[in-house]
């Protein structure tokens, strides 16, 4: 419990089903719990996880399959990124291709090779191929062969007006800290095995809309 990172990312999603069919069937990961949204007892609670249930790979949905399109805006965690082991690449860009999931790059951020995608929602999502979660189990009944499969949470992207002040409150209260500085980019990190990356992008002003993805 000392370990400092990412527990949970929780989403607004759409059709149960399809979601489950890609996180399952897709991305290889493990469908650990249905239960119910506690403060909306007529919506379900859709948990994900890697092969071992550990902190910091627990990717969480609502689905509402009648909300319409959100939009990312200022404020908020916009993109998703999953670890995997860097050898991983070719699998990946064959696999997505054999699935029909269109994803850009790979690019280069901050000396990890990325590339990125989107859910059925349209969630901005990514891979980031890391040598340091190689060790860390996936899940060994995964649609994903185990030597290439998501090990959970690298981090996540949130996108704000001003930066400093919430650095500030993720290394003084959150135990993180901050590792490089790229532009309008700040990587923050944290000692957790995964989900210990953080990213604050300084962005514009952006009108957004609560929503599916």
């Amino acid at each position: 419990m000392s370990q400092k990172g990412i527990h949970h990312i929780t989403v607004l999603g759409g059709d149960g089903q399809r979601t489950t069919d890609f996180y399952v069937h897709t991305l290889g990961l493990r469908l650990i719990m249905k239960t119910v949204n506690q403060d909306d007892p007529y919506t379900y609670h859709l948990f994900f996880v890697n092969g071992t249930q550990q902190l910091g790979s627990s990717l969480t949905f609502f689905p509402w399959p009648m909300a319409g399109q959100g939009k990312p805006a200022i404020g908020e965690a916009t993109t998703v990124s999953f670890a995997v082991p860097s050898d991983s690449m070719e699998y990946w860009a064959e696999h997505f291709g054999e699935n029909g999931v269109d994803f850009t790059g790979p690019f280069e951020r901050f000396g990890k090779q990325v590339i990125g995608f989107r859910d059925p929602d349209r969630l901005h999502l990514e891979l980031v191929f890391d040598d340091a979660v190689k060790e860390v189990p996936a899940w060994s009944q995964s649609t994903v062969p185990v030597e290439h499969g998501i090990r959970g949470f690298w981090g996540t992207i949130m996108e704000l007006t001003e930066t400093e002040a919430d650095a500030e409150l993720l290394k003084e209260v959150f135990g993180f800290r901050q590792e490089q500085v790229d532009q309008n980019h700040i990587h923050l990190v944290g000692d957790a095995p995964v989900g210990n990356s953080v990213i604050l992008k300084k962005t514009e002003s952006l009108r957004g809309a609560t929503g599916r993805g």
